[in-house]
């Protein structure tokens, strides 16, 4: 009975040991993947910092306009600075989400900064037959009246049929 006991505690300290050696091998490995994706490439050794800046400059035509975006800003900056140099037209939130991370190579969510940035006035919504759905972002002098002006109006192809209210939310 002693030696079933004894080889027991054996076998618990031997686990407790080879635990421990897992985490301590767990932490290793993480820096390490870490180490490797700050010089951008992933686990498998593939250059995924060149393939993010090739995927946004395919969808960016203009280099220049890709290499001023403002990208040790804040995001509140950078948001701002979509509007005024890249989007022509109001935009749905999920856009602007989807070319905000292009440009950063991130996936922060943007929805909060951007309802600050329409607090303090820098940014509005125009609300089509009172829809979330149907919410367009832009800029507060792309305002003519209770819609976008002309110029910066949605493609038409996004929008309802059927307009039957509109509503500019700026607060």
């Amino acid at each position: 009975m002693d030696t079933t006991k004894s080889l027991i505690y054996e076998l618990i300290s031997a686990k407790d040991s080879l635990i421990d050696l897992r985490n301590i091998l767990n932490n290793k490995i993480l820096n390490i993947v870490d180490t490797i994706e700050s010089y951008g490439f992933d686990e498998k050794g593939n250059n995924i910092k060149s393939a993010k800046e090739l995927n946004v400059i395919d969808v960016v035509d203009n280099v220049d306009l890709w290499n001023s975006f403002p990208r040790q800003a804040g995001a509140d900056k950078q948001l701002f600075w979509l509007f005024e140099n890249y989007f022509k037209k109001g935009v749905k939130i999920n856009e602007l989400q989807h070319q905000f991370n292009l440009f950063t190579g991130d996936k922060k969510r943007i929805d909060n900064v951007a309802r600050r940035l329409k607090r303090e006035g820098r940014l509005v919504v125009v609300k089509y037959n009172n829809s979330n759905k149907l919410s367009y972002w832009g800029l507060p002098n792309w305002i003519r009246k209770n819609d976008f002006d002309d110029i910066y109006k949605p493609n038409v192809d996004e929008l309802p049929h059927d307009i039957y209210n509109k509503e500019v939310v700026r607060k």
